[in-house]
C-alpha cells in the first residue's frame, strides 16, 4: 500500500471518527461501515428515520442516520479502501 492511500485511509476514518473508532480492529470498521452504507441505503430505513425527524423525534439512531446519509461516499470510500487493503494494515 502506498504512503498516499494510507493518508486518504486516515483521513476519512477522521471524517467517519462518529462511526469508527480508534482502537476498533479493521473488521470491525469494515462491519461498521457495512451497516451505516446499508442504513444510508436502505428505503424502508430512510422512509422510517424522516417520518420520526418529521414528528419530532430526534435521538441517537436519528442522528447516526443523518450522518450516514450526509457521509454517504466517504463510508463507501472507506470502506472499498479497508476492503481492498485490508492484509496489509
Amino acid at each position: 500500500m502506498t504512503e498516499e492511500i494510507r493518508k486518504k485511509i486516515e483521513a476519512l476514518e477522521k471524517t467517519l471518527a462518529y462511526a469508527i473508532k480508534p482502537n476498533m480492529t479493521v473488521d470491525e470498521k469494515i462491519a461498521e461501515l457495512k451497516s451505516s452504507y446499508f442504513h444510508a441505503h436502505n428505503s424502508g430505513y430512510n422512509e422510517a428515520m424522516a417520518n420520526r425527524l418529521m414528528g419530532g423525534r430526534e435521538d441517537g439512531q436519528t442522528e447516526r442516520w443523518e450522518k450516514d446519509c450526509k457521509y454517504d461516499w466517504e463510508v463507501e470510500k472507506l470502506l472499498n479502501l479497508l476492503t481492498e487493503y485490508k492484509d496489509e494494515l
